[in-house]
């Protein structure tokens, strides 16, 4: 019974990033549970095929491996779902890159049973967190002309560190602004996983 046991929990320690997506609870809107089932046997038999989501749009997995699978969940839409150990659980990490046309993105983090975790695990970025110190200096001119900012994320298993990438240039490429901007703001900003939350490095 105890050998029973050991091996099992090792199977639950041992599931990876595909087992989690084609869990019937896996909270994908665009993907329904038959979906992902497709997308996962044609991804597991190496074969180059598109699945349909919901709205008839080409979706497939890009690639998997033991922490990580990447996969396109829409025509707009590219999503990167990972696995955070914490202690003895796991946790799941959805970054989604969105195209706009500009790319911006979202973040996500679920429990093992993908049910959302509290607000505030990932915090949202601030103009402050952008900010170089020339962005400082004109931190009202700044304000006044970037109303928003675009930026896609990266979640690193191995490190358990969060990056967000600016991608304003795309948006302003040839405006007379863009070398402004690149002088205001961070190319990227990270956050470090402190066992219940994203937490901004100090850079």
């Amino acid at each position: 019974m105890l050998a029973a046991a050991l091996l099992a929990a090792a199977k639950v320690q041992a599931r990876t990033p595909l087992d989690f997506f084609k869990a019937p609870e896996a909270k994908l809107p665009l993907l329904e549970n038959t979906t992902r089932l497709d997308m996962a046997d044609y991804f597991e038999s190496g074969m180059s095929v598109d699945s349909k989501n919901i709205v008839d749009d080409p979706v497939r997995i890009l690639g998997a491996d033991s922490t990580s699978m990447k996969f396109r969940d829409s025509s707009l839409t590219e999503s990167t779902l990972s696995l955070l150990t914490t202690g003895p659980d796991t946790l799941l990490v959805l970054t989604q890159t969105i195209r706009m046309p500009q790319l911006d993105g979202r973040v996500q983090v679920y429990d093992k049973s993908w049910q959302p975790l509290a607000d505030g695990t990932v915090p949202d970025y601030s103009l402050d967190d952008w900010l170089t110190e020339a962005g400082k200096a004109d931190r009202d001119e700044v304000e006044s002309r970037l109303p928003f900012i675009l930026a896609t994320p990266a979640f690193d298993p191995a490190t358990r560190r969060l990056t967000w990438t600016n991608t304003m240039m795309s948006m302003l490429a040839g405006d007379e602004m863009a070398a402004d901007v690149a002088k205001w703001l961070r190319p990227a900003i990270s956050y470090s996983w402190n066992g219940k939350k994203f937490k901004l490095d100090k850079n």
